[in-house]
């Protein structure tokens, strides 16, 4: 993710980025599957935000993610948020 600085706080964006990826999947369904790009949306509408790449896992399981990057959920399963990374680069 890249942040810029001269205009934004980078622990302030990245701050949010964690608030706003937690809340999206706060309100994700049993069996609703994840896709990469709406959380890659959720990171970009953050203000400050430049640029990003934003990769799903699933240490438990990793067979969960398909090839485009998703995490395919069962009937059953609820996501919890685990870890969130953040590394921010610099221009």
């Amino acid at each position: 993710m890249r942040i810029d600085s001269t205009l934004y706080n980078a622990v302030e964006v990245m701050n949010e980025v964690k608030k706003q990826v937690e809340e999206f999947l706060k309100y994700k369904n049993f069996g609703e599957d994840i896709r990469v790009s709406d959380v890659y949306n959720v990171v970009k509408s953050i203000e400050g935000v430049d640029y990003a790449h934003v990769t799903l896992s699933c240490p438990e399981d990793p067979s969960k993610i398909t090839e485009k990057g998703d995490m395919v959920v069962e009937e059953y399963e609820i996501i919890v948020k685990g870890q969130v990374t953040i590394i921010p680069i610099s221009e």
